[in-house]
């Protein structure tokens, strides 16, 4: 077994040497009893698709009494394979790229990591959208929803008999960590310009842009 980190490069890494802690934890993971390596994957996905922390919390509870293992432990190997799967999706890496990444780890010592591999391919999309969110919530607000609503005005101080629809777009959107609303009104020939500009704007992202929708 090789002591010397330096000489394991991984392409989950950047093809450099891996930090001190990743071999330390990779032993630990094949210290775990094999049922424990096998069933470790549904935890791990749990972290992906963003479990909410009271339920993820018990999920790690009733696994640890589940298969006798200490909390401390296990969290050490879920943040490990978590880690490796999130540096694969920066990387953009290839199923066969983390297999690969994973057989020079197991050289060193056995551990099993079929299921994860496998599923790498379902939950890098999801982590993606994480990376690609984080990205753009770095540099400003980030509209995650919209609600919509028609209205007719009928009359106003302002003149009587009107008579005209009115459209509410209400944005959901994000700030760092801060959450918010705004409600803008629209009349019709807005809309259309809208719709124009939405139009317009699919030209260009349609055919090569990364649909979140994939990953859903």
């Amino acid at each position: 077994m090789a002591k010397n980190n330096e000489a394991i490069k991984l392409r989950c890494y950047g093809g450099n040497p891996i930090p001190d802690q990743v071999l330390k934890d990779w032993l630990l993971f094949c210290e775990l009893d094999e049922k424990i390596q096998y069933n470790i994957w549904n935890l791990i996905k749990s972290i992906v698709y963003g479990q909410s922390s009271e339920q993820l919390k018990s999920e790690i509870s009733e696994f640890c009494n589940k298969f006798y293992i200490e909390e401390k432990k296990l969290t050490r190997s879920l943040g490990l394979l978590t880690h490796m799967l999130q540096q694969a999706t920066k990387y953009d890496l290839s199923k066969n790229d983390i297999e690969n990444d994973f057989l020079i780890l197991k050289k060193l010592k056995h551990g099993e990591v079929d299921d994860i591999i496998t599923g790498y391919v379902e939950v890098k999309n999801e982590i993606k959208i994480k990376f690609i969110n984080n990205t753009l919530l770095s540099h400003g607000k980030l509209i995650v929803g919209v609600d919509w609503k028609i209205e007719n005005i009928e009359a106003s101080n302002d003149a009587f008999n009107i008579h005209i629809p009115v459209v509410t777009l209400t944005f959901r959107y994000r700030e760092g960590d801060d959450s918010n609303r705004i409600s803008l009104r629209m009349t019709t020939d807005t809309i259309e310009q809208l719709q124009s500009a939405l139009s317009e704007i699919s030209k260009w992202i349609a055919p090569k842009g990364f649909k979140f929708s994939e990953a859903k």
